[in-house]
């Protein structure tokens, strides 16, 4: 028989993955986790009395400050991007220790162009599973960022994963369909004749079969239901059903070893099939590990869905807000099915939902692109929905995970987003990137670009780095030209509307993002400007089209995270604002970690 694939209802606060969980009761008694430490990407601290309220008194968060300890704030290190405060968290150092200054930078001793993802960079100091590991813990991740995909230290895990292939939109009509021709299991039922057609996910998938049925014993032909199968064969069983009522439904297939899966959707469905369109989600493979973990996941939750896929232009906000759930729901099962199979002394885990939904539905100003009061109160409602989400999930965890000592964080808050400032386009404007034409003047001739300095950028901040010839393999900026050369672009970025302050690399040691990975000047934006490192030839300021960011003043209240604590080790006390360089040593003491 072929194994049955597990699907996802999801409304709009979603129906999760924790509904599906087995009872684990009958398992052998495994190590509880002392601590599990969980990272809400985007998680403001602004949103967090909208989850305090009377009815939510005893739920997440609420019961948190009624038992444990709830900050009024975290505030995050420079810059408050997701890389450097991650890594930030887990070290208990700043940027200028770990050298993770941005989610982008450039390095040393590489060309001017050349970029380094911060997430992927070799961290230069310790970092919590580090200390753990080194003291015979057994420490577990769930995509926590920074966390390396395959650290031989940690017991279990998933690495964040990454498209395989991108999403796509199958349209099929009537004329698509054919009669199916073989007898339909005990189990289903067609008062229509049942018709078939296929479909690949992509070129490595394999044909599935799409069986539509007619469900209702009405003398008229309304097909409602899909039923879907790797085969041609449904007595031999199939993976699953999908309706408008219920739409969504994992599919897998195997390539060279590897696990590969994509969550497809019905978005359409006439009732005489004129008309049907089926969402067919990002591909991803399955890199849990160890491949008992993975065996695991594939059984009971499927495989990684991924997050929401905004632009798609067949797909809703709702339906956004519908994938977005899913994918918490997923890593939260996920991490309740690790603990409960493997154990662990110290669990890393990572939600992404709310800084997926701040980006894409954070409209409030009428600065922002397509404002409408109408528009503005549909997306906060999305975006709320989210809030009430992840406090459920804090609360489902605490009940589910009770024995173990919970620790709950958010790297960095956000802020409404309007604007687009492009500074690689300024500089081109001014003259410190410029394209030289090689051999002739002909306008078809080779082109050259010559830079004296290039901006890398994240969110509202951008380093700014000299293309120096002491430091650059191809620099062309002596160090008598580099403060001079710096100077001049402080007085062009002053008048800039996008920024906010300019600090010479020299004035960011206070700001504990002095490094040799900083850029030669640090900018950073006011909020509701994003930085953008194209440089091609175009405006230099455009209207967002999308509506949060981060990046900005880590002191702003906007840019404010979340910190909690609570479980049996962590004593119930009021917390004023806290640093992130005081969460590590706090969970250290409950590891009993010196």
């Amino acid at each position: 028989m072929k194994r049955m694939i597990r699907k996802t209802i999801v409304g709009l606060l979603g129906i999760g993955f924790f509904l599906w969980l087995p009872n684990t009761l009958y398992l052998q008694e495994k190590p509880v986790p002392k601590v599990i430490f969980i990272s809400f990407d985007g998680f403001s601290q602004e949103q967090v009395p909208r989850l305090l309220i009377p009815t939510l008194k005893h739920k997440g968060l609420g019961r948190i400050q009624q038992e444990g300890q709830l900050a009024k704030a975290l505030i995050p290190p420079w810059p408050s991007l997701t890389a450097p405060s991650h890594i930030s968290l887990l070290t208990g150092k700043p940027p200028a220790e770990h050298g993770v200054v941005s989610n982008r930078f450039h390095t040393p001793k590489t060309e001017i162009t050349e970029k380094t993802d911060g997430f992927s960079y070799p961290i230069e100091t310790k970092t919590l599973w580090e200390m753990a590991t080194d003291k015979g813990l057994q420490v577990a991740s769930i995509a926590f960022p920074g966390v390396p995909p395959t650290a031989p230290q940690l017991s279990w895990g998933i690495p964040y994963t990454h498209s395989e292939s991108p999403s796509s939109v199958k349209r099929f009509t009537l004329e698509d369909f054919k009669e199916a021709p073989t007898t339909l299991p005990v189990t289903l039922t067609s008062y229509s004749p049942a018709l078939k057609t296929f479909f690949s996910l992509n070129e490595k998938s394999g044909i599935f079969q799409v069986t539509a049925l007619d469900e209702t014993n009405d003398h008229t032909k309304n097909y409602q239901t899909f039923i879907l199968d790797s085969d041609e064969t449904l007595s031999n069983g199939f993976l699953g059903k999908i309706t408008l009522t219920s739409p969504w439904m994992n599919l897998m297939f195997q390539s060279q070893g590897t696990t590969f899966g994509s969550w497809v959707r019905l978005l359409t469905l006439s009732p005489d099939l004129t008309q049907v369109t089926l969402f067919i989600g990002n591909i991803y493979p399955n890199l849990a590990y160890p491949l008992s973990f993975r065996d695991l996941l594939e059984k009971q939750i499927g495989t990684w869905p991924g997050g929401p896929n905004f632009d798609h232009p067949d797909l809703t906000p709702k339906i956004n807000l519908e994938q977005a759930i899913r994918f918490s729901d997923y890593l939260a099962s996920a991490l309740s099915l690790g603990i409960e199979h493997f154990g662990a002394d110290l669990v890393l885990a990572y939600e992404p939902l709310l800084d997926e939904l701040g980006h894409h539905f954070y409209m409030i100003h009428s600065k922002q692109k397509n404002y409408s009061k109408q528009k503005s109160n549909a997306y906060l409602k999305l975006l709320h929905a989210g809030y009430l989400h992840a406090n459920h999930l804090i609360d489902v965890i605490m009940n589910r995970h009770a024995k173990s000592n919970l620790f709950v964080v958010s790297d960095h808050g956000m802020a409404p987003l309007h604007t687009i400032f492009y500074p690689n386009r300024l500089l081109s404007q001014r003259g410190f990137i410029d394209q030289e034409l090689e051999l002739d003047d002909t306008p078809d001739a080779n082109k050259k670009i010559k830079y004296y300095a290039r901006h890398v950028s994240s969110g509202g901040t951008s380093h700014v780095y000299v293309n120096l010839m002491t430091r650059e393999p191809a620099g062309i900026v002596s160090k008598d030209q580099r403060e001079l050369l710096i100077q001049k672009l402080i007085d062009i970025y002053k008048k800039e509307p996008a920024v906010q302050v300019a600090y010479r690399k020299e004035e960011t040691k206070p700001l504990g993002l002095y490094h040799p990975n900083t850029g030669d000047l640090l900018m950073v934006a006011k909020p509701g400007f994003h930085f953008n490192d194209d440089d091609v030839q175009g405006p230099i300021y455009e209207t967002a089209s999308f509506y949060g960011q981060h990046g900005y003043d880590p002191s702003l209240s906007s840019m404010k995270a979340v910190f909690a604590a609570w479980g049996p080790n962590i004593p119930k006390k009021p917390l004023n604002e806290v640093s992130y360089s005081q969460v590590l040593p706090m969970i250290l003491n409950v590891l009993n970690i010196p």
